[in-house]
């Protein structure tokens, strides 16, 4: 394949997620400035039900098209592998169903949806769970174009669909029916694309194929179920503790995390090729310095940021969801202490080293602690205190992590982060913030509104922090510049 090719091909499906990223992030946004809290929590109680089950549902089967579907040496393999999956999602959606139907409950009583909807919840999980291979296959084939063209068709129909019933009928209800419509209509989709592309379908079950795919997705599904159950547990902790109104304002407190996650996969994709490629020619020191190199371009992205989020939280909520959720700035503040691992994780030296067993025993064994602190927190302290489990658990896991990369490295610790420019803009930062606190709080009679403070507040930040960085730290262009090279500032 042309270099030019694949950079196209790259590029359009990175660009068709990142539109479908933002339309979930609209789509929840627009329900919530549309239903009182109570509502807006049961449409969030049913995602987080739905998002738990696909942790057991799936076990990394239709990731694992990726590695299969590329190998087949015939057409009749290549079908068999995508039937093998289907029909594997099927009983494990059915299953997982019939686990979470109202009608033999096994899930306490808030987790179902009452009244005539209460079918909603066992349909969407399983039709979720097939719809799965709609996000993978195209893919798997090299059908670029057309896993980009169907992930922004399908994005735009569920925000229409979703935020067309939420505005013009105003019943939570609807909602949750529109969601298993664009589920089957997702379906659809797949089932347009295989019957265009492989249309002498043989339906059937080959063991051997389906038992080698077992054996490959298994280890990664339960690494990947582990991560999200720990990423999980504090938010099932809060649906069980508290109503779900309060659910609705500690999902909000929350909402940071996929944003900045969006941020550090995109480093992160640049980042991994040039540390892979270093780890295959020998270079440890070279290795070294790029990771310390990444880490800090990305404490110098992140650090302003999730200063002028902690400071300004409240404000910000406010002109995104309605002063209705203010609320949820304290839990979103303790979720911001935990993002600041971003800024010095080692997640890529930890990959390339050949971290992966490691990192499912890391899993399984900060499980119980972050249950058990999220739960302790909860009761103790409210909501706020439910968000302790994660914070604390993220500490410790990194930490782990940093020992862990630096014995494989026969280094320091301190060798593999770059802690001296670090502080330099942790400080710098934290002045900033200060300062536009301040500045802002003198001039309060003068700025009134949530917009208006949050945008003056990101302003003074930006331009403090500048400063501060170009006094410190040599040109703001020139770090900038390096950090697209990938080279140390200067």
């Amino acid at each position: 394949m042309a270099q030019s090719s694949f950079k196209k091909q790259v590029l359009s499906l990175t660009a068709s997620r990142f539109i479908d990223y933002g339309m979930q992030f609209l789509v929840p946004m627009m329900l919530a400035r549309v239903f009182r809290p109570n509502d807006y929590g049961q449409y969030m109680l049913l995602w987080l039900v739905v998002n738990t089950a696909l942790t057991v549902t799936t076990l990394h089967m239709p990731q694992s098209l990726l590695y299969f579907l590329p190998h087949s040496r015939t057409e009749t393999e290549k079908v068999r592998h995508i039937l093998n999956t289907i029909l594997f999602l099927i009983m494990t959606g059915l299953l997982a169903s019939c686990i979470v139907n109202p009608w033999v409950p096994l899930l306490p009583e808030r987790f179902v949806v009452a009244g005539e909807h209460a079918w909603v919840v066992p349909a969407l999980v399983f039709l979720w769970t097939v719809s799965q291979l709609t996000d993978i296959v195209p893919t798997a084939e090299e059908r670029i174009g057309w896993q980009a063209f169907a992930v922004i068709s399908l994005s735009a129909i569920r925000g229409l669909l979703i935020t067309g019933i939420a505005w013009y009928f105003q019943d939570i209800g609807l909602v949750f029916t529109g969601l298993v419509a664009f589920a089957t209509i997702k379906i659809g989709v797949f089932l347009v694309y295989l019957l265009t592309y492989h249309p002498l379908v043989n339906w059937g079950i080959d063991r051997k194929l389906l038992c080698s795919q077992l054996d490959y997705s298994i280890p990664f599904g339960i690494g990947a179920g582990l991560f999200m159950l720990r990423i999980q547990a504090d938010q099932w902790i809060v649906a069980v503790l508290f109503s779900a109104g309060e659910f609705s304002l500690f999902v909000i407190g929350a909402y940071l995390g996929p944003l900045l996650t969006v941020i550090r996969e995109s480093v992160n994709s640049v980042l991994l090729p040039k540390l892979s490629r270093l780890q295959a020619e020998g270079d440890r020191e070279a290795v070294i310095e790029l990771s310390r190199t990444s880490n800090i371009h990305m404490a110098f992205i992140l650090f302003p940021l999730l200063v002028w989020f902690f400071i300004f939280s409240g404000d910000v909520i406010e002109v995104v969801f309605s002063s209705v959720y203010r609320d949820a700035s304290t839990v979103m503040r303790i979720y911001i202490l935990s993002y600041l691992t971003m800024t010095f994780e080692v997640n890529n030296l930890f990959r390339v080293l050949g971290g992966g067993r490691y990192s499912i025993y890391l899993s399984l064994g900060l499980l119980v602690p972050a249950v058990s602190t999220s739960f302790w927190g909860g009761i103790t302290y409210g909501l706020w205190g439910a968000a302790l489990g994660a914070a604390v658990v993220t500490y410790i896991g990194e930490t782990l992590k940093l020992k862990y990369v630096a014995r494989q490295l026969a280094v320091s610790v301190a060798r593999v982060v770059d802690w001296q420019s670090w502080a330099i803009l942790f400080t710098a930062s934290i002045v900033a913030g200060v300062f536009a606190h301040e500045t802002i709080e003198r001039f309060s009679g003068h700025i009134q509104g949530a917009f208006l403070r949050s945008v003056l507040g990101a302003g003074i930040i930006a331009a403090v922090y500048s400063l501060l960085v170009i006094v410190t730290r040599g040109s703001l262009f020139s770090a900038w510049f390096n950090m697209v090279r990938m080279r140390p500032a200067p």
